[in-house]
């Protein structure tokens, strides 16, 4: 009595699953947001034109969700896709983008994107996000100097001293080290000279550099050139030569 009524669960399961593929009950409908960033960069149709989900065609026992995901992940500006099947008919969907911290410039001069991680994705569109700082003269085969330049451009985003300026770019040149163009006041601008070292810039450095570029605006100081990070005082250059 037991193998025959196991036979039985079996036979009904077997019939049941069956019955599901062949069901319409189960045809795939429509789509679920289940996540969509309020700042993303594109509007929901672009992700799903590439979803390009089989609407009142496929069952959902029978869709293979990874081509799906392949399609949405060439676009550069996804980091990641999450798709999942909710019965009886819907899929929904989680879309992670990029988030862009500076422009990265490469040697032919062309911009891209590069974002927290040192992912360079792009290219560059002027109307959207343009007013990011640029990182230039960077290998982008280089991680550890990218994110030496991405953390400069996150810690100054992040301390008490982002106030006194803005910076537009970061450079890295073999002999000078790290070189940031910041802009100050309403028309100040000079070349921030920071050496090899980034992290030999301590706390200390830090103060005398706030309280210069505070002079220099109170004084309405043009400066060329401040010399930062290499164990002695600030130094300002007002022009070349100086």
């Amino acid at each position: 009595m037991t193998v025959v009524f196991s036979l039985c669960v079996i036979a009904t399961v077997v019939i049941t699953a069956q019955w599901a593929q062949r069901s319409p009950l189960f045809t795939l409908k429509e789509i679920n947001w289940v996540d969509y960033p309020s700042q993303a960069p594109f509007e929901k149709e672009v992700i799903l034109g590439l979803v390009d989900a089989p609407i009142n065609s496929v069952n959902l026992f029978d869709l293979d969700l990874e081509p799906l995901k392949k399609r949405v992940l060439t676009h550069p500006w996804v980091k990641n896709i999450t798709i999942s099947k909710i019965f009886p008919y819907s899929l929904g969907i989680s879309v992670e983008f990029r988030e862009p911290v500076a422009l990265f410039q490469n040697s032919d001069g062309e911009l891209s994107y590069i974002d927290k991680e040192g992912f360079i994705f792009g290219p560059f569109e002027p109307k959207r996000l343009s007013n990011l700082p640029t990182l230039v003269g960077f290998d982008e085969t280089d991680a550890i100097l990218l994110q030496g330049g991405i953390k400069l451009l996150e810690d100054w985003k992040s301390s008490k001293y982002r106030h006194l300026g803005l910076i537009a770019s970061i450079s890295h040149d073999k002999e000078k080290g790290f070189r940031s163009i910041l802009r100050y006041g309403k028309h100040g601008r000079a070349v921030l000279e920071l050496g090899h070292d980034l992290q030999a810039i301590d706390t200390r450095e830090m103060e005398h550099l706030a309280a210069t570029i505070t002079y220099l605006e109170n004084k309405n100081i043009d400066a060329y050139q401040i010399f930062v990070g290499n164990g002695k005082k600030i130094v300002v250059r007002t022009h070349p030569g100086s």
